[in-house]
């Protein structure tokens, strides 16, 4: 349930609670999380993006990364 912060420096998302880490993609790369973070819906509606939070699509760690993690420093 934590949300996972946008981490610069690495260009990816890194977990406080936990430490788990995904690349910029949203790709699992360490820690002990057991999937890609959750992917949602989306559409544009007159000229404005709407983010389905209630459409969940879960996926399950990627086997062939589609980014580079990290790009930097990470901050955990």
């Amino acid at each position: 349930g934590a949300r996972e912060p946008r981490c610069t420096s690495s260009q990816g998302c890194e977990c406080p609670c936990h430490g788990s880490k995904y690349n910029a993609a949203g790709e699992y790369e360490d820690g002990p999380a057991p999937r890609n973070l959750d992917r949602f819906t989306l559409e544009v509606v007159s000229g404005r993006p709407i983010i389905n939070t209630g459409s969940v699509r879960a996926t399950p760690r990627a086997k062939t990364k589609t980014v580079q993690y990290p790009q930097g420093v990470t901050c955990l």
